[in-house]
């Protein structure tokens, strides 16, 4: 008895897929998407975007020209200025997320791949505005008196331990 080769199909004479008319229409938009997007990237209002921006980062570039949102830095002794972007919403905590975010960021477009322990961080710096330190992690930008271009320090926080009886 011999094998049965007839029915065997080799790669080379395999049938060609056929591309659907729906798989052409989403290639085409996808084409269409990513030249808007190029086309976006050449305006100049948008011309401080990264060249794989988010949608994230386009929206917080309307929100500043639309003074929904500031450009601010947070200044920290003899280091990099961390430049941020935040909301009028924006409360404390969430530019202390910014501000790991971003550090994380600079630090790794400069090579450096280290872990930084935040948590120590933050239970031994604050960040100061005008010389009031922000610990209210729940303040708001709005309410703090937080405005385009202004300057949040970094400084060192010592907590005054609470003091206990001796008994």
């Amino acid at each position: 008895m011999e094998p049965q080769l007839k029915n065997l199909t080799l790669p080379s004479q395999a049938p060609s897929r056929q591309i659907s008319k729906e798989d052409r229409e989403i290639s085409r938009e996808e084409t269409d998407h990513a030249a808007v997007v190029r086309s976006l990237l050449q305006d100049p209002l948008l011309s401080d975007l990264p060249e794989n921006a988010t949608l994230e980062e386009v929206k917080t570039l309307i929100a500043i020209e639309e003074g929904r949102a500031y450009r601010i830095r947070i200044k920290r002794n003899n280091m990099e200025d961390v430049p941020l972007v935040v909301s009028q919403a924006t409360n404390v905590k969430q530019i202390k997320n910014l501000t790991e975010v971003t550090v994380k960021r600079m630090l790794r477009k400069q090579g450096i791949n280290r872990s930084i322990n935040w948590k120590h961080i933050w239970r031994t710096h604050c960040l100061v505005l005008n010389g009031e330190k922000l610990l209210n992690d729940r303040a708001v930008v709005s309410s703090l008196g937080i405005k385009n271009d202004t300057v949040l320090n970094f400084e060192k926080y010592i907590e005054r331990r609470k003091k206990t009886k001796a008994s």
